[in-house]
């Protein structure tokens, strides 16, 4: 138990005298709105009345409606996997490419029960500029959405 503490005080240390001033530095300022992330896109899961998507409350099972997925301007959809998933396995499976809003219709998933849930997972997003695109990464790429 002294061994590790002897150790611990003695790494504590060297990172201090380390620190204290053998660095040199480029003291580089920029304003917060001239920083902007490049590897974001911002999703948009709304129903078809325009409202957005309540992803605690979930939606209703008896008369679900269409899903509108979509992205901004130079983002493309490029893959979107759905799934109808009932406990731990999926009972229905459609796959949407190569959109800016994808609409999943109500009437694909027919046969969905209470206590279902829609599993959206996003494979690739794009960001295309002059013909050139780009892959973006998402923090959340599946979103689930409880059936009631």
């Amino acid at each position: 138990m002294m061994r590790i503490l002897a150790a611990t005080v003695i790494l504590f240390c060297s990172v201090l005298a380390l620190s204290s001033g053998t660095w040199t530095e480029k003291n580089v300022t920029k304003k917060l709105s001239d920083t902007v992330s490049v590897n974001t896109c911002k999703l948009r899961f709304r129903t078809e009345t325009g409202r957005p998507v309540d992803f605690k409350m979930g939606m209703n099972a008896a008369s679900p409606v269409n899903i509108h997925v979509s992205v901004d301007i130079p983002y493309i959809v490029e893959k979107l996997d759905v799934m109808l998933v009932r406990g731990k396995r999926p009972v229905s499976f459609f796959t949407y490419a190569n959109k800016q809003e994808v609409v999943i219709e109500k009437t694909i998933f027919t046969n969905a029960q209470p206590g279902d849930r829609f599993c959206i997972d996003v494979v690739e997003v794009v960001k295309e500029v002059n013909g050139i695109k780009t892959p973006v990464e998402l923090d959340v790429p599946v979103f689930n959405i409880p059936l009631n």
